[in-house]
């Protein structure tokens, strides 16, 4: 009797406690788990955890700003429209590098160096989203810059992290109503949709391994489930090597592919300059040689915002796998480096 009263007890404080608290609560235990690694924001997992109350202001920079709205990039929905600066106070800070906003698992570079993504919480609440990029040179007069550093290019407040949060909810809420049975056949589904064992390479398709994976982990060991789903983990590890392999041998083949492509290219642009009566060093440089300089004493700002703007070269240069290309003249002890990848 004395045992029932304690458990009656415990179940009307716990009652009152979730009518107390029940926002911070929700968030604390949801969001933090939701925004761990998700496909639109990115993996957290083995983010740096900062827990510094304090308050910051935030502020897109400006060239980047210019830059956006000139390329148009927002209206190709390249990226999301944020706020421009925001005000956040904050008790804890994630910090992942080479996350970016919907990058989908691939790592996110700029000028050899990785984005780096931000979430800012307070009561495990997420208050805001940003996204900086390490910068060389201003992205609209393409001058360097006198010290390399990250910028800010993108910011997301709470009113606009709010429907993913409650897209990821509802998913979660979802996943945690199956069954092990549930999650058996959903696996099962998922790894049906792969032809690994294809002899032909290229028609080899491996399945949705991360979701197969997913439903197979969440299968408890008491479950009569569990069996059969760690033969299925294998048969997922497997799988996933064999990706990795054939991946790894599709990017050396395609490296060397686009290596070539971009030597032919040089070689043509040698060509082009010298029957245009300019002397151009052209030079590639790099790990993968996706760097190109070239250095003339012909060069001079309108000269390079006319190459840049009015011909085709930054398109045939983007084309062949360049990530970079740096305009110098020595005479004027002056250099242009352009990101590619930002144009």
């Amino acid at each position: 009797m004395h045992k029932n009263r304690m458990t009656n007890w415990w179940l009307l404080f716990s009652v009152i406690s979730l009518m107390l608290f029940p926002g911070t609560l929700r968030a604390e235990i949801k969001e933090k788990s939701l925004l761990l690694n998700s496909p639109a924001f990115g993996d957290f997992r083995q983010a740096q955890k900062l827990k510094e109350p304090k308050t910051v202001s935030l502020k897109v920079w400006p060239p980047y700003l210019e830059y956006a709205d000139k390329s148009g990039q927002a209206a190709r929905g390249l990226a999301p429209k944020g706020v421009e600066a925001l005000e956040v106070a904050d008790d804890e800070v994630w910090v992942a590098e080479g996350q970016g906003y919907q990058a989908f698992g691939k790592k996110q570079m700029h000028n050899g160096q990785p984005d780096i993504a931000k979430l800012y919480w307070r009561d495990g609440a997420v208050q805001a989203y940003v996204v900086e990029r390490y910068y060389t040179g201003d992205p609209i007069t393409y001058q360097k810059l006198e010290s390399p550093a990250y910028k800010v290019v993108l910011i997301l407040d709470r009113a606009r992290l709010e429907p993913e949060i409650a897209r990821l909810t509802a998913q979660a809420q979802a996943f945690g109503k199956l069954t092990p049975l549930d999650h058996l056949q959903a696996a099962r589904l998922a790894l049906l949709e792969g032809m690994p064992n294809d002899q032909d390479l290229k028609k080899r398709t491996y399945g949705r391994l991360a979701e197969a994976r997913r439903h197979l982990e969440a299968i408890p060991k008491k479950s009569k489930e569990y069996g059969e789903a760690q033969k299925l983990l294998q048969e997922v590890a497997r799988r996933e090597e064999d990706a990795r392999k054939y991946q790894e041998m599709m990017r050396q083949a395609a490296a060397a592919q686009g290596l070539k492509k971009r030597q032919e290219l040089v070689r043509d642009m040698d060509r082009d300059f010298l029957d245009k009566g300019m002397d151009v060093k052209l030079a590639m440089s790099g790990a993968e040689k996706t760097t190109l300089s070239l250095e003339c004493l012909l060069f001079n700002r309108p000269m390079v915002y006319t190459l840049v703007e009015k011909t085709d070269l930054i398109p045939n240069l983007k084309n062949a796998g360049f990530k970079e290309v740096i305009f110098s003249n020595k005479a004027l002890s002056y250099s242009w480096e352009i990101d590619l990848g930002n144009l």
